[in-house]
């Protein structure tokens, strides 16, 4: 019986250990790719996966992994050592860590012009800018916007000029041309300024694999566009037609962390 028992603790204790290693903590950077807009540090929250966890193999679809993690609320999409030959897209789903056994150990080969993307939606809102007064949680749109049908809880506003940089969360929609944040608004108040509202691909992580072969020529392998709490981590981006790596474009709070692009295209 005390042998039982003692297994039972080795089992939880190995559990405990299991879900403290599926808490992520990085540091933020927003920036805007091409855009060429300023960019700022920032810490954020913890990034967190749900416990779910799919272990797949070669031969298996990665795609299809994914889509089921991101289904069961999130977690982590397990690659083993191995090659994976892919003939399509990889889209990563908010809540999904796409994780390999190591550089060069997993690696997904493109069998065709295909990249792998994490990008959230853009909402088509209108005008020609919003005005927001600082400490205040009300968002004034200008020139016609159209807030109440293109805009939806949970999205994030953000001001693209050059001036500013800044976002937020929208809790509520009120009418075309007024919105409510989730926190006041701790910056300067701004009048009539550009800005973008979208639906972001949220906690999306990629770590430990090599991405390879693809023939696609026209942008980069691995593009990530309006997305926040993203993380590449030990990812080797190798012999690709693109010489395009990686696109970060309208990014929030994110992080690469020894993330490599060599000798693709004819460029590297």
């Amino acid at each position: 019986m005390n042998e039982e028992i003692l297994q039972l603790q080795n089992k939880v204790k190995n559990l405990e250990t299991m879900l403290e290693d599926l808490n992520y903590k990085v540091w933020g950077k927003l920036g805007r790719g091409s855009n060429g807009i300023n960019t700022f540090d920032g810490r954020f929250n913890q990034l967190t996966v749900n416990g779910f966890i799919k272990t797949i193999g070669v031969g298996d679809s990665i795609s299809d992994a994914i889509t089921e993690v991101n289904s069961r609320g999130g977690g982590i999409v397990q690659l083993a050592a191995g090659t994976y030959t892919v003939s399509s897209d990889i889209t990563l789903l908010s809540n999904v860590s796409l994780e390999g056994a190591g550089i060069g150990n997993t690696i997904i080969s493109f069998n065709g012009a295909y990249q792998v993307l994490v990008q959230g939606t853009l909402r088509t809102v209108g005008g020609t800018g919003v005005s927001i007064t600082e400490g205040s949680t009300t968002v004034t749109g200008v020139g016609g916007t159209t807030f109440l049908t293109d805009v939806a809880t949970g999205d994030v506003l953000l001001i693209t000029d050059s001036t500013s940089g800044a976002y937020a969360e929208v809790s509520s929609i009120t009418n075309d041309t007024t919105l409510v944040l989730t926190e006041a608004w701790p910056y300067p108040s701004i009048t009539n300024l550009s800005y973008l509202i979208f639906n972001p691909a949220d906690n999306v992580q990629i770590k430990n694999l090599t991405i390879t072969n693809s023939t696609l020529s026209t942008s980069f392998i691995l593009a990530v566009r309006r997305a926040i709490n993203f993380l590449a981590e030990n990812v080797l981006i190798t012999n690709n037609s693109s010489y395009g790596g990686v696109l970060f474009n309208t990014v929030i709070n994110s992080e690469l962390r020894n993330v490599e692009s060599s000798y693709n295209g004819t460029i590297d």
